[in-house]
């Protein structure tokens, strides 16, 4: 959530932070079977590229999420990136794909507060 009372994602994998929200794509989205790495698409102006394919299975879920349970079945996403730092994901967990778009952002710029430090987090 953010101060505006707006809520949208924060992913996080090997250092790299973007934060994204719900967009509404001026049509279909791409069938999964097309979703290879390599190609694009284009929403907003943008030219998104595939950048990685995940198929997940989580055990447990933490933090401000917008579900309230994640079942033990495999869930689907993509992600995308354009070459002036835009992000999308699509989500593939449901019927209905959804589309994520947003940008990379570094860490400090995030000003976030109250966070738990583990051991070897630093």
């Amino acid at each position: 959530m953010f101060s505006d009372g707006s809520s949208g994602w924060l992913s996080d994998a090997q250092l790299e932070y973007d934060v994204s929200f719900l967009a509404t794509p001026p049509g279909p989205l791409p069938p999964y079977e097309s979703a290879i790495c390599g190609n694009r698409f284009q929403w907003n102006g943008g030219d998104y590229e595939v950048t990685s394919i995940t198929r997940a299975h989580y055990a447990g879920v933490q933090g401000e999420l917008p579900f309230e349970y994640w079942d033990k079945s495999d869930v689907s996403f993509v992600d995308l990136r354009t070459a002036d730092g835009r992000f999308g994901t699509i989500d593939y967990s449901d019927e209905k794909p959804l589309l994520f778009l947003g940008e990379s952002v570094e860490f400090d710029d995030l000003s976030l507060k109250n966070l738990r430090e583990f051991e070897g987090w630093r």
